[in-house]
């Protein structure tokens, strides 16, 4: 909800990759007996459409880390060759909806490439000390992202090696390789500094924590308990208790948090202590139900109850969560003071003579809702001129005055822009001001 109110790309990379992959797994049906020509063409087609998606939403090499999963899922089911060539096929057809995408962009500008791989590209020897440093960091960031399920997640790494797991180990490995993958391929990327970038491993984590309580309610049928089981629903469920009290109290009372230093902000929009009261004691009455089953090893009926309690935790608290100042973009009202002050007049970005112009946010550009036309600052001084119209330009907090009559019109410091204007003088004007000031 957060990365969709700010207009942020991984939602959209996370959408499609997320389709990507199910549509593959739907057409080779692993474990299962081999599907029927129909199911795998229509699979296929679906997966590659979404490759296409996903390229266009974040870059074409964003192909990498949908396509890792699904070979080493595929290379753990029969019928191999029948499903490469599948993945070949969708591959294609993603290539071919990004390429024309792809030459646009390599005629703008033709250093592009360059400049994807640069945000892509793993880390190279001397970035190794950075990215270890960074590590922690990093590991923090995966385990925060798949909060409150972050203790079954270290369970569901070990269950596949573990002896009550015979017999179904291809099965967990199914979701394990999606997961362990996708997180090799996340983190090995420059542009993997923040939560958003590892959106795409939640949807990998919630399938291994699902295997996982499968697997348990399985052995759960026949009499057997699992070692992990037994030892990880108790700090599970301390970190419940403790969510189902702290989170709707930061709501009514977010000051004792911050100047503990827990928050920098509050992150809620407030209300009135019976809304915290009351949702404090639902949530905590869905965790007394499912003591029940926890006590009677009931793996899959606890975590119908955890699932139900993590719903209703994230239903309600996303009205004051997304009504709170953090969720209201900071770009959206410069997007929409330069808005109101071009109207329908051109906006240009100023350039400079190797075509490179000012970084601009995604967000700003979506906000925006206006076409920006690149162009040096010489070439937008002569279309003023020969238009004899009023024209606007974008450039780089820290670039000087574009053209030497240009006037600086609006400050944007949280989209790291300047708005200038330049209304060129025609020549009866200039005689006119001439005569004025001799």
């Amino acid at each position: 909800i957060w990365h969709a109110r700010l207009a942020r790309p991984p939602v959209h990379q996370t959408m499609w990759a997320l389709l990507s992959i199910a549509s593959a797994i739907w057409a080779i049906r692993p474990l299962r007996p081999a599907p029927s020509l129909e199911r795998q063409f229509i699979g296929w087609l679906v997966c590659g459409l979404t490759f296409g998606a996903a390229g266009l939403a974040t870059g074409p090499l964003v192909i990498i880390s949908i396509a890792g999963p699904i070979l080493l899922i595929l290379l753990l089911c029969p019928n191999r060759v029948g499903h490469l060539i599948g993945l070949v096929a969708a591959l294609l057809i993603g290539v071919l909806l990004v390429l024309p995408w792809t030459a646009l962009l390599h005629n703008h500008d033709p250093d592009v490439a360059i400049k994807w791989l640069a945000e892509h590209q793993p880390f190279g020897q001397e970035t190794v000390h950075r990215f270890l440093d960074d590590a922690g960091n990093r590991l923090l960031l995966v385990l925060a992202s798949l909060l409150p399920w972050t203790f079954w997640l270290f369970a569901a790494a070990l269950q596949p090696f573990s002896t009550s797991s015979a017999g179904s180990r291809t099965r967990l490995f199914i979701g394990w390789t999606w997961f362990v993958v996708t997180i090799l391929i996340t983190l090995t990327m420059e542009s993997a500094a923040g939560l958003g970038a590892l959106l795409p491993l939640v949807p990998a984590g919630s399938l291994v924590i699902g295997q996982l309580f499968r697997q348990w309610a399985d052995m759960a049928d026949e009499g057997r308990f699992a070692r992990l089981w037994r030892w990880v629903r108790w700090p599970h469920l301390l970190l419940l208790i403790g969510a189902s009290v702290i989170v709707p109290a930061m709501v009514t009372w977010p000051t004792p948090f911050v100047e503990q230093g827990w928050i920098d902000q509050p992150i809620f929009a407030q209300n009135g202590w019976p809304f915290s009261v009351g949702l404090m004691v639902v949530l905590l009455a869905i965790i007394g139900l499912s003591m029940r089953f926890v006590l009677t090893h009931y793996p899959g009926r606890a975590l119908v109850c955890w699932a139900v309690w993590a719903i209703t935790l994230a239903s309600v608290m996303a009205f004051p969560a997304t009504r709170s100042d953090t969720a209201r973009s900071v770009i959206r009202p410069e997007a929409q003071q330069v808005t109101e002050l071009v109207g329908d007049r051109p906006l240009y970005v100023v350039a400079d003579a190797t075509g490179a112009t000012a970084s601009m946010p995604a967000a700003f550009q979506l906000y925006l809702q206006k076409r920006i036309l690149p162009a040096t600052a010489d070439q937008i001084g002569q279309i003023a001129k020969d238009a004899k119209v009023k024209v606007f330009m974008l450039a780089g907090e820290k670039q000087k005055q574009p053209l030497e009559q240009a006037s600086l019109e609006s400050s944007l410091p949280n989209t790291g822009l300047k708005v200038w204007s330049f209304k060129p003088v025609i020549d009866a004007e200039r005689e006119a001001l001439e005569q004025v000031n001799p």
